[in-house]
């Protein structure tokens, strides 16, 4: 072997292989989105806001998309459920939005998810999400549901935990027993607590010696989920080999790279020692702050078995296998030659044989060589100033084209930046005092460029001591959205202007290892493009919905907004699209008119489209909520001061009257008599006079008046296309009309109910009986179906006459459909005044100022200026920017604040 080598490197020098590049054909990969969200912060308390900029470019390109004209923005609940669902719009890939943190919120792990119609296609791979760490408003450390304790017997040994659980931190309305499943290393379990100390439940567990973690999850009256993995072992570390190319080859030297996890799944700095099993010692290693690194083994035995030798926090040490020697195959290395990207492959399997050697962008084929190997050896130079920056992923494949070795390389040459300066007046100010910001914006040769750019100022303090390694707009279109998994502190590879390139090469030959996005094509053609929001979907006949109807003309109205009206026939398949892009707030009530051709109204049934969600998956580490404790303990310093300027502030208000919606007194009748003594006296009463002092020109019947008017009373939310009425979100609930039990299949008809024809609207919370109304409901129920318990909702109309006493207009159709969500205006207060800058109202604003889409025109500058508020300490300007080509930028500048001399 070692004569081989010799031979090896003589090739190298005089058999240096020079490729140029060839044509591939398009695939789907080069026009999959990719997309990211600037947030304002990382962690965020109850009854706040979230501000967002939206940027989505073409995978391959990195060109702003035109491809999609909508982004769907969910954020999750730890549970797994939609809580905000928004729609931004998107104007040359670029938008903003805001999403409000309920008060009501429950503390944990949020999930902020963007996606477009188009990027379904990629699975999960190009579905942005980002953890959203949510604390209650005051109480942050508190806040978690989740108390937990291990105990140990002194006399047995044996271990148990005890956790405490707060389920009406989640759901307030919870009562009774809690149902806890848990998850012990992969054995199920489930048992019923209750209440033992105070408001908490009490959770004890016993824990076999090994134990590594354990997942609790429990549902809520209402049906609220919350899980949590809990540590049992937070000393663990999983200490994982990733040899470059592939695998371990006898006879052949390798580079090794290697990766500690702690039990939350992040990364532990370690070090040891590789030893064979005869304890001869190989090598040394130690991980960077990361917990990554890698080491060069020399030519390894398949007779032999090598293990890492990890030192302990306690002095102890543990052995971990390596990765088994394979007594035969390939293996693919990648050196770093300055000017170029030195290929060397080595091979026992293989002398003389063919080999192919790819190399991709993206999912693109930009080189591909063909060539014999000698005596198993073969190297080649790639050019990188012809290589588009970013990760390169090389591949060796045999003859068959069979892939059998593959390394991931960043490639730091050929990069195309925007150069940003920003420059203050100062880098000292003091509370309230006003800022000037001038930003200059470059192309690499020093040209002024436009560009759009994002102007985000922060209180470091709210950023923890990682600030300047949180992910940026060029750690994500360049890394993480590349990878499948979490990098952690991304920023951290692009710091100060400078790329760290050993260390992305260390990610990249661990964490890059198996995770790569583009190692397959494996999208679909299910969802087409959305450029537009359409309101679309097709006409069938009024008794046979299978039978679809062309010709049918169609009206749309909308009167929340001025008077909107577009009218259109439907296809030849019975189809018909309304561009609604120009409406906006969140959601609209719309009315749709169908009639003959004629003119004269008909009724037809409509049945519109409805995007699908995709699936939400919750990924492990986040799952422990950890959470940066500087940041933690800032807010809640921030918390506490406001609290006591706020209460020591002179501050004057108006008294606010709310509605009187409940009636004084309670009118027995006979119908209501009989309701009662079958189902229980109403909880909540609505008088219909209340409703119809609500109704609006555009409102659509009954539940249109409910939805924007009496939401504190009733939910009103659409399932399979249709409005219901629920209490307390998702429990069961059923509606009868005049003492009569509304059929299933004739729920649709109650939306629309006259307004005028309502006497009175009750809320019957846990209903007596209800398991007998639900089989009267649902007749062909299967009695497993059939729920114990739920609501039931009492209409009383003036005629007294059912569900079918008053008709709705013919042809008409009232909706309401989801828009655009405009984004809000970040407000700044202005101190421009001595009355203004002397004012005793506090302001401590974490978010100093935001500008999410700031115009640099063809000068490529911009000024940007706003009054700083009361905080003091170091203050964060960070801007990031995308040229209408796809070129990126990111700076960050600090400056201070200071207290004020002057009293």
């Amino acid at each position: 072997m070692k004569h081989r080598l010799h031979q090896f490197w003589l090739y190298v020098a005089l058999l240096v292989v020079f490729i140029t590049p060839i044509f591939a054909q398009v695939d789907d990969l080069k026009y999959a989105e990719k997309i990211y969200l600037q947030t304002d912060a990382d962690v965020y308390t109850t009854g706040n806001k979230i501000w967002f900029r939206a940027v989505v470019l073409l995978g391959a390109a990195h060109y702003p998309s035109n491809v999609s004209g909508v982004l769907y923005v969910d954020l999750i609940n730890p549970g797994g459920e939609v809580v905000v669902s928004q729609l931004t719009k998107l104007n040359e890939g670029i938008g903003a939005g805001t999403i409000h943190l309920n008060p009501d919120l429950a503390a944990g792990t949020y999930q902020l998810r963007a996606y477009t119609r188009w990027s379904q296609n990629f699975k999960s791979d190009f579905i942005f999400q980002k953890p959203i760490p949510v604390f209650q408003s005051g109480n942050l450390l508190s806040s978690r549901s989740y108390r937990s304790q291990i105990t140990q017997d002194e006399v047995t040994g044996s271990r148990s935990l005890k956790t405490l659980l707060n389920p009406e931190a989640l759901d307030r309305l919870h009562r009774g027993k809690l149902d806890v499943f848990v998850n012990l290393d992969g054995k199920l379990d489930t048992l019923s607590i209750r209440k033992k100390e105070g408001d908490l439940y009490v959770f004890e567990y016993p824990l076999a010696a090994d134990s590594d973690l354990l997942t609790i999850s429990y549902l809520t009256d209402t049906g609220k989920k919350r899980y949590q993995t809990v540590a049992l072992d937070t000393a663990k570390i999983d200490l994982q080999f990733f040899p470059e190319g592939g695998d371990l080859i006898a006879g052949i030297s390798s580079e090794l790279g290697f990766k500690a996890i702690g039990y939350d799944g992040l990364s532990r700095k370690t070090s040891g020692t590789v030893i064979d099993q005869n304890g001869v010692k190989l090598a040394d290693f130690k991980s960077n702050a990361l917990g990554m690194g890698s080491f060069r083994l020399k030519a390894l035995s398949d007779t032999l078995s090598y293990f890492a030798k990890l030192e302990q926090q306690d002095t102890s040490s543990l052995l971990i296998p390596l990765p088994k020697v394979k007594a035969s195959g390939s293996t693919l290395s990648v050196n770093d030659l300055g000017g170029g990207m030195q290929v060397n492959v080595f091979s026992n399997t293989f002398t003389n044989d063919t080999l192919v050697l790819q190399v991709r962008s993206r999912g693109q084929l930009l080189y591909e060589l063909k060539e014999p190997l000698r005596d198993g050896m073969l190297s080649a130079l790639f050019p990188v100033s012809k290589l588009p920056f970013g990760i390169l992923e090389i591949s060796l494949l045999d003859k068959h084209s069979t892939k059998m070795a593959r390394r991931l390389y960043f490639n730091r040459k050929g990069q195309k930046a925007l150069k940003l300066a920003i420059e203050t007046e100062k880098l000292r100010y003091a509370p309230r005092e006003k800022l000037k910001l001038q930003l200059n914006v470059t192309d690499e040769n020093d040209n002024p460029t436009p560009a759009k750019a994002s102007v985000l100022i922060v209180d470091k303090n709210q950023l923890g001591k990682e600030a300047e390694s949180r992910a940026n707009i060029l750690s994500y279109f360049f890394l993480e959205s590349e990878l499948r998994g979490t990098v952690e502190q991304p920023g951290f590879y692009f710091k100060n202007d400078t790329l760290q390139a050993k260390e992305l090469d260390k990610l990249l030959l661990t964490q890059g290892w198996a995770s790569y996005k583009y190692d397959t094509i494996h999208a679909s053609r299910q969802f087409l493009p959305e450029p537009e929001l359409l309101l679309s979907g097709t006409v069938s006949a009024p008794l046979n919905k299978h039978k679809r109807i062309a010709g049918v003309k169609l009206t749309l109205m909308s009167f929340d907004e001025g008077f909107f009206v577009r009218e259109q026939l439907s296809d030849s398949l019975g189809r018909f699209g309304f561009t609604i892009d120009a409406l906006s707030g969140g959601y609209q009530n719309l009315l749709i008119q169908t009639s003959k051709q004629s003119g004269k109204n008909k009724d037809y049934n409509l049945y519109l489209s409805r995007p699908k969600k995709p699936s939400i998956e919750l990924r492990q580490q986040e799952q422990f909520a950890l959470v940066d404790t500087t940041i933690v303990k800032a807010a809640e310093q921030k918390i506490a001061k406001q609290r006591v300027l706020l209460e020591a502030a002179p501050f004057g208000g108006e008294d606010i009257a709310l509605d009187a919606v409940l009636v004084s007194s309670y009118t027995m009748t006979p119908q209501r008599q009989e309701v009662a003594d079958v189902y229980g006296m109403p909880d909540v009463v609505i008088a219909g006079k209340a409703i119809q002092e609500k109704e609006k020109k555009w409102s659509y019947g009954l539940y249109s008046v409910l939805l924007f008017n009496f939401p504190d009373k009733i939910n009103i939310v659409r399932k399979n296309g249709e409005l219901r009425a629920e209490v307390n979100f998702s429990e069961t609930t059923l509606v009868i009309v005049d003492g009569q039990p509304v059929t299933e299949w004739s729920y649709n008809l109650i939306p629309y109910m006259p307004v005028s024809e309502i006497e009175s609207f009750e809320i019957i919370e846990y209903a007596k009986n209800f398991s007998s109304l639900y089989q009267e409901v649902h007749p062909f129920a299967s009695p497993l179906e059939v729920p114990v318990w739920g609501h039931v909702i009492a209409i009383y109309t003036y005629g007294g006459n059912g569900l079918f006493a008053a008709e709705r207009p013919k042809g008409i159709i009232k909706e309401r459909v989801q828009v655009f969500s405009e984004p809000e205006a970040f407000y700044t207060p202005k101190y421009d005044t001595q009355q203004t800058l002397h004012t005793n109202n506090p302001d401590l604003r974490s978010t100093l100022y935001w500008e999410p889409n700031l115009e640099i025109d063809e000068s490529g500058m911009a000024e940007v200026e706003f009054y700083n508020p009361d905080n003091t300490g170091t203050m964060l300007i960070l801007v990031e920017a995308v040229s209408p080509q796809g070129t990126l930028g990111y700076k960050i500048l600090d400056y201070q604040l200071e207290e004020r001399d002057d009293p």
